[in-house]
């Protein structure tokens, strides 16, 4: 794994912003939110995964496990992600170093971040939601009891928690141009590469231009803030 931690906003990279990107990230985080929807837009942080784990068995990353955002204070509607961006630029098959994603996981972090109005730093984030959730602290390797078998309970049996939450690890795949457009709290790592195929892609931010709002007063709330206020419901 090669991170690239550069930034590039020549034309090459200014193409991709196509207005259909840019439309569906509206669609998500609301109409005139998104704070760089006419701007020249940085694409970047590169972590290129030549062969990661070629070595050994393809398995569910025990490691590397995050939501992003470690340049901000996090708050339960902070505005400096908006969506979390997959862009992919070559192409990835199953096992091919795809990132792995647990669903689910963004109801999780949106219930612990409600808990601290006056914000919380991401890793210390991070580390309470590790050792808080029984499931995530099985996945992290957080908690003393090892899975023995991490596809067949991670990806292949759909975990409930407490809260009613189904949580499950997903493999990511697609083709050059793909983009995923994912929750800014949903959990995600980098994962092993058996293709022999390097895989290229980035990680892009879409940061909005107001915090996001759980009560609004005319009910115009985006899918994002709805997908938050849902989490926050009691059960």
């Amino acid at each position: 794994m090669v991170r690239i931690n550069e930034t590039y906003d020549d034309d090459v990279f200014q193409a991709c912003a196509t207005q259909r990107l840019i439309g569906a990230i509206e669609d998500l985080v609301g109409q005139g939110r998104y704070a760089e929807a006419q701007q020249k837009t940085q694409w970047g942080w590169w972590p290129v995964n030549f062969s990661l784990g070629s070595q050994e068995a393809w398995d569910v990353p025990k490691t590397g496990w995050h939501w992003d955002g470690s340049h901000f204070r996090h708050f339960v509607d902070s505005p400096d992600q908006g969506l979390l961006l997959l862009c992919i630029f070559s192409e990835i098959q199953p096992q091919g170093g795809g990132t792995t994603v647990a669903t689910g996981s963004h109801k999780v972090v949106a219930r612990l971040l409600s808990q601290y109005p006056e914000g919380i730093e991401h890793r210390q984030a991070i580390n309470q939601c590790n050792r808080t959730h029984p499931w995530l602290g099985k996945l992290t390797g957080t908690t003393d009891s090892p899975i023995e078998n991490r596809i067949e309970f991670f990806m292949n049996t759909p975990y409930t928690d407490e809260q009613h939450t189904t949580l499950r690890v997903v493999e990511t795949t697609g083709s050059p141009g793909d983009i995923f457009l994912c929750h800014p709290f949903l959990y995600h790592s980098s994962a092993p590469n058996h293709s022999g195929i390097p895989r290229f892609m980035c990680n892009r931010t879409t940061p909005l231009t107001e915090r996001m709002q759980t009560q609004r007063d005319d009910g115009n709330y985006s899918p994002l803030e709805l997908s938050i206020r849902h989490a926050l419901l009691p059960n």
